[in-house]
């Protein structure tokens, strides 16, 4: 077992059929808060933003992805700066580590 899936997988009792419906329904919630953030990144819409981040730390946490919790806190951060390019690029790190997570995910589910 991935180091990603471990601590939900102990939490789950090891039942890896609920661990793979529970990681497929984190993949289309990434995707969806992935182009909230975007466009509240676009819109410097800071309040929503930081909404969405806190948000989704908290969906996050359940996984061991590390950089995504980073990454969130950067485009927090370079946003409140009005730096959106480089909030845009952290954005960039977390769709590379959710293709990561999907890869994982395939893994296990073969």
């Amino acid at each position: 077992m991935n180091k990603i899936f471990e601590n939900l997988f102990q939490t789950l009792n090891e039942d890896s059929k609920s661990l793979i419906e529970i990681s497929e329904d984190f993949i289309t919630q990434m995707n969806e808060y992935i182009a909230l953030i975007n466009d509240e990144i676009i819109a410097d819409e800071y309040e929503g933003l930081i909404k969405t981040i806190h948000t989704l730390k908290g969906s996050v946490l359940n996984f061991d992805l590390p950089i995504i919790i980073e990454a969130l806190s950067e485009i927090k951060n370079l946003t409140l700066e009005k730096k959106r390019l480089e909030a845009l690029a952290s954005l960039e790190k977390i769709q590379f580590e959710m293709k990561i997570f999907q890869k994982e995910l395939m893994k296990i589910k073969n």
